[in-house]
């Protein structure tokens, strides 16, 4: 019954516009800046609305992580150091 539940509610959002987010912080986050990026998640998603999950996580250093369905966008300073990192290694 929970698999058919998830299915239907996966299906009514896709046709209603709507999306889920999980937006990781690297520090606490005002309004202003979660109102920015849900709006731009919106912009960039062409959504109706969309509900963000936020987290906090102090190892991203600075930036955010997000992360809706099977999409990860990593604008974490962690994730350019490693990439960094990983360009002058080899």
């Amino acid at each position: 019954l929970g698999k058919i539940l998830d299915e239907y509610t996966r299906i009514f959002n896709k046709n209603n516009k709507i999306g889920r987010a999980q937006v990781t912080f690297s520090r606490e986050t005002d309004d202003a800046t979660l109102a920015l990026v849900t709006n731009t998640l919106k912009k960039y998603l062409q959504l109706e609305e969309i509900e963000i999950t936020k987290t906090q996580d102090k190892r991203l250093i600075g930036g955010v992580r997000i992360h809706i369905e099977d999409i990860i966008i990593d604008a974490s300073l962690r994730n350019k150091i490693n990439r960094l990192k990983q360009s002058l290694v080899g």
